[in-house]
């Protein structure tokens, strides 16, 4: 990928999980990937959102359960949408 479509995924991600009132928390370990984390509490449940630009992955996590991965932002919406219906 070059710079400047690392710099469009990553802004596409940030649009749809801002829908979901994800905010960043952190940069992760160097040694995973630096990958970016947004956190958010829907119901009961705490979220995060793993990724990694560079790669053009992600991770969504229930609390410390791996849900659900995946490379493109489309389906990354549709499992937030399918994950708040479950947790609403």
């Amino acid at each position: 990928m070059t710079v400047e479509e690392k710099q469009q995924y990553q802004q596409a991600i940030e649009s749809v999980i801002a829908e979901y009132g994800f905010a960043f928390q952190r940069i992760g370990c160097p040694c995973s990937g630096s990958q970016r984390i947004y956190t958010v509490v829907h119901g009961k449940a705490r979220f995060a959102i793993e990724l990694w630009v560079a790669r053009g992955y992600w991770h969504i996590y229930e609390s410390k359960m791996k849900v659900s991965y995946g490379t493109k932002p489309e389906y990354l919406q549709q499992e937030l949408k399918r994950l708040w219906d479950l947790f609403s």
